[in-house]
């Protein structure tokens, strides 16, 4: 088990007018898994994802990932903890328009300061993406799907142990979502990535293996891909979705 989530819960406000944005989230990620996270606008998805990210921190419940109890950290180890082991994908990729393509790629390494044959990585990678004829462009010269996959590579680039990715799509067309989907589940299968998405999109999600669907702070349904091929994983996905009243926009 990678990530362990436990009794999560995220009160804002006071104690006279309580707003509970997380009540009482329970669930694991195993080592490699992919898994989506649906559910309404203000179901408490992004809260969650921040939690996890050390971005906020929980009123209550443990978050533990590789062993260690995220929700403990102090404020001066919570930098260090996202750095050395999770990676990022946003909605906007996020890219310093100052840097090319692979100076964005290995920003992550030259931050945390390893010895890594830098340039020997990014081409593996990129190779792997395949965005290696674009490394000496700036972000304003290409496309926001090859931005996407740019932003992918940079959160793999110093190998995290966690991948969350926060609607990722929601900035793309359909074909450059398809093709930056078709490279998450590519980082999955083949280097083994384990990744958390956050996605209103059936389509998107139907690339995971598992799909937690939240409401009102809570985990209201689960489900696993199996051996059932995209199509039929999304009708799956739909079908949940009916029931908590829309796609999860």
């Amino acid at each position: 088990m990678l990530l362990h989530v436990e009794n999560l819960r995220k009160i804002y406000g006071t104690k006279y007018n309580p707003t509970v944005a997380l009540d009482g989230i329970d669930f694991f990620v195993d080592e490699g898994e992919f898994v989506g996270i649906m559910g309404a606008s203000g179901s408490g998805k992004s809260t969650l994802l921040n939690c996890i990210s050390t971005i906020d921190m929980p009123s209550e419940g443990k978050i533990v990932l590789d062993g260690k109890d995220v929700s403990k950290l102090k404020d001066s180890e919570t930098a260090a903890f996202r750095r050395n082991n999770l990676g990022f994908i946003f909605q906007e990729s996020k890219l310093l328009d100052t840097l090319t393509v692979e100076e964005n790629i290995f920003l992550p390494l030259t931050i945390q300061r390893k010895q890594y044959d830098i340039h020997n990585k990014v081409k593996k990678i990129v190779e792997q993406l395949g965005i290696d004829d674009i490394l000496m462009k700036f972000p304003y010269e290409i496309s926001g799907g090859q931005k996407q996959r740019c932003a992918a590579a940079r959160a793999i680039i110093a190998n995290p142990k966690l991948i969350l990715a926060d609607e990722p799509t929601g900035a793309l067309d359909s074909a450059a979502a398809n093709s930056l989907m078709l490279t998450l589940e590519k980082l999955n299968k083949t280097n083994l990535s384990t990744i958390l998405l956050v996605t209103h999109d059936p389509i998107s999600a139907s690339f995971t293996n598992r799909v937690l669907f939240l409401k009102d702070g809570k985990i209201f349904h689960e489900i696993m891909k199996g051996e059932k091929n995209n199509i039929d994983f999304y009708n799956d996905i739909v079908n949940v979705l009916s029931f908590l009243g829309g796609r999860g926009n």
